[in-house]
């Protein structure tokens, strides 16, 4: 596990914010965002997935309303 130094009063002075928000260590942009980029494998179970849940919601609500 890695160890993790805490900041020094004196360190904060290195930390700063652009007008967008963004963070800056010593005039260095930190990455604060990171994109995930799944597989098309994955991408088509999830659309698939999702397609049954909503075929599966339509049909409850048939029946529901053929009640």
């Amino acid at each position: 596990m890695k160890k993790i130094n805490p900041l020094t009063i004196d360190q904060t002075a290195n930390l700063g914010l652009d007008e967008d928000g963004n963070l800056y260590w010593k005039n260095q942009q930190i990455k604060t965002k990171q994109r995930v980029e799944l597989s098309t494998a994955v991408s088509l179970a999830v659309i698939a997935t999702a397609l049954a849940t909503i075929t599966q919601a339509v049909c409850a609500v048939l029946i529901l309303l053929q009640k």
